[in-house]
C-alpha cells in the first residue's frame, strides 16, 4: 500500500538547515507505517470487495463513512480534552 504525505519536522534547539546557495540542498527521506485505521481500512475494503467482485455494495459504503464520521468526532473530541488538560 503506498501512502505519500508530508510530516512536519522539529528540530532540535541550534539545528537549522542550511538554504544558502554554497551548499547542496538538503535531502531526507523518512519512511514511516501508515497509521494503523488506514491500514485497518484497507484490511476491510479487502474483506469486503474481494478481487473479481463488483465492490462494495452502497449500503456498505455508507456504513464505513458513518463509522468513519464517528471515529473522527471522537479523536477530535479526545484531542480537545488533550488540550484543554495540558
Amino acid at each position: 500500500m503506498g501512502i505519500c504525505g508530508i510530516a512536519g519536522v522539529t528540530l532540535p534547539d541550534g539545528v537549522s538547515l542550511d538554504f544558502s546557495p554554497a551548499r547542496p540542498p538538503a535531502d531526507m527521506t523518512i519512511e514511516m507505517d501508515p497509521p494503523r485505521p488506514l491500514l485497518d481500512l484497507h484490511e476491510l475494503m479487502t474483506q469486503l470487495s474481494p478481487p473479481g467482485t463488483k465492490g462494495v455494495s452502497t449500503a456498505a459504503r455508507q456504513c464505513l463513512a458513518d463509522l468513519a464520521v464517528t471515529k473522527t468526532v471522537a479523536a477530535v473530541e479526545a484531542l480537545r480534552q488533550h488540550l484543554l488538560s495540558s
